[in-house]
């Protein structure tokens, strides 16, 4: 058993804040120093973004995390769901809601820190709802004191290198889903939109609105002073589950069987299609069992199964006009029920679907498979990650391929 010494965090630590450069003026933006938040908290390992800022932009106070830092999402309605957090291999620039951690290497291997916070996500939660300070905010105060046992650099460097077998895969599965949902795209864009003239649609399509697809749902939430609706076997679906997700297989809320009988009419079956329309408007899933959702999300229930991945890449290549029908001179944007219901589209004949689901349907297939075994490689991670770090299992006698077994066999 490898001797373990105990530190509090703050001890091995210093805490960046970031900052984001004024969003109206363009000199700010569109260089060449990626500039990660929330959204670009989904890989284990960060060195890029969909977002740039110029050098102007840094010297107007964002502050680059260098390579080995730790990027934490400390606020945010994302924390509950799996405390977003990742390890910078090329320095990068980052937002407010965004801590950027530096260690001292002499005594903590970066990496394994990483991985001591993945494999303490329940107790960081426990932390986060107990802090007083505001849903959804870490208190620094706290993480810093945090207590972290830690064993000699080379356990560190072993456990983390095995660590990083489960990450590789769960990465490796999350691009092989983007390559998969780009080809879906690609054949939704031959099928429905290339060469599509809009004044005169093929012979037997029309132009009809979102509610000729299949019924339109409107979530809502059970009364939250009711501890007994929830924590069972209903997803319940809110945003944050949406987020990078083509399919929803995990939520972080769950309905109990009284809390869904509740509000029975807000029910939707596996297939249907979740669309965020209040705040974070844009966001498109697909349900793989009977679920509810909350207020902030409209749901369409394809008519037949065929509608299906149709009516999910229709709304998806609408995201643009959902926020511009939702913008009504307001702060937050908002596409009620009736102005979703009522966009118009067009209604391909039923050969077209046909034909596209069957081509599509292989690939999709695949995309759940891969986020499905995310999930178990994920959970597989989280159970063993602590017996590891607390030398309840020896990480020297761990041999990495066999990490797999439980999962791949």
């Amino acid at each position: 058993m490898p001797e373990f010494k105990s530190y509090r965090l703050g001890e091995l630590t210093e805490w960046k804040s970031g900052s984001t450069p004024p969003k109206l003026d363009q000199k700010y933006w569109g260089g060449t120093i990626p500039w990660i938040s929330a959204k670009n908290l989904t890989s284990y390992a960060i060195s890029t973004s969909d977002v740039f800022i110029t050098q102007e932009g840094l010297d107007k106070g964002s502050r680059l995390a260098n390579e080995d830092s730790i990027l934490l999402l400390v606020r945010g309605s994302g924390l509950f769901k799996d405390i977003p957090v990742g390890i910078v291999t090329k320095p990068v620039a980052f937002n407010q809601d965004v801590k950027a951690i530096e260690v001292n290497k002499s005594i903590l291997d970066p990496w394994y820190l990483l991985y001591w916070i993945k494999g303490n996500k329940a107790m960081l939660n426990t932390k986060l709802e107990a802090t007083g300070i505001g849903a959804g905010k870490f208190d620094l105060n706290i993480l810093k004191e945090l207590e972290i046992k830690l064993p000699p650099l080379n356990i560190q460097n072993k456990l983390a290198n095995i660590a990083r077998c489960w990450d590789d895969k769960i990465e490796l599965n999350r691009r092989m889903n983007q390559t998969l949902e780009q080809m879906a795209q690609t054949l939704f864009r031959q099928y429905f939109v290339d060469g599509i003239d809009e004044e005169n649609l093929p012979e037997g399509w029309r132009w009809g609105k979102v509610s000729d697809l299949g019924k339109i749902v409107c979530g809502k939430t059970p009364s939250k002073s009711k501890p007994e609706y929830y924590e069972g076997e209903t997803p319940f679906i809110k945003i944050p589950d949406m987020h990078g997700e083509t399919f929803i297989v995990s939520t972080i809320d769950s309905l109990s069987t009284q809390g869904a009988s509740s509000q029975q009419n807000k029910y939707v079956p596996k297939g249907s299609i979740c669309v965020s329309c209040i705040a974070t408007v844009g966001l498109v899933s697909i349900t793989t069992k009977p679920s509810q959702t909350n207020q902030q999300i409209n749901t369409i229930v394809p008519k037949n199964e065929s509608y299906s991945y149709y009516s999910y890449f229709l709304m998806k290549s609408k995201e643009q006009h959902l926020k511009d029908l939702g913008s009504g001179g307001t702060a937050t944007l908002n596409v009620n029920t009736s102005l979703f219901s009522n966009i118009k589209v067009a209604i391909p004949n039923e050969e077209s679907f046909l034909d596209f689901h069957h081509k599509v349907e292989p690939i999709m297939l695949k995309i759940l498979s891969n986020q499905l075994e995310n999930i178990k490689l994920s959970t597989l991670r989280d159970t063993l990650l602590p017996k590891l770090m607390s030398g309840e299992i020896d990480v020297m006698q761990i041999k990495p391929a066999a990490l797999y077994e439980p999962v791949l066999s």
